[in-house]
């Protein structure tokens, strides 16, 4: 629903374990940045400011869930999740289509 908080999820499982300071997840949309964790550092994209975050905890577990707070009607779109390991190249881990209603969210992940 408009205003509540939704979680897109992403399994990043295959990483549990990597520091911190080695880990750099990406989420995306249209090649827009939604949500950078960046060895420790979190940044929100333009528009995402003090609407997303991914918990450290949830991190070092390897879940890259991202927690999309005060959603908009403007937030329904897919979203794309990817990690980076040190300096090896970028790797999707998948792909979220958010639809959000005056009522429900409704989740399909490919």
């Amino acid at each position: 629903r408009v205003g509540d908080s939704v979680t897109l999820p992403c399994d990043g499982s295959a990483y549990r374990g990597t520091p911190i300071e080695q880990t750099y997840i990406k989420w995306e949309t249209d090649e827009i940045p939604v949500y950078e964790f960046i060895y420790g550092n979190s940044t929100p994209g333009p528009g995402f400011e003090n609407r997303t975050e991914i918990p450290l905890e949830k991190i070092q577990l390897g879940d890259f869930s991202l927690i999309l707070n005060h959603t908009l009607s403007s937030d329904q779109r897919f979203y794309r999740c990817s990690h980076q390991r040190g300096s090896e190249r970028g790797s999707s881990l998948g792909r979220v289509n958010l639809t959000v209603t005056g009522m429900l969210f409704l989740f399909v992940q490919f």
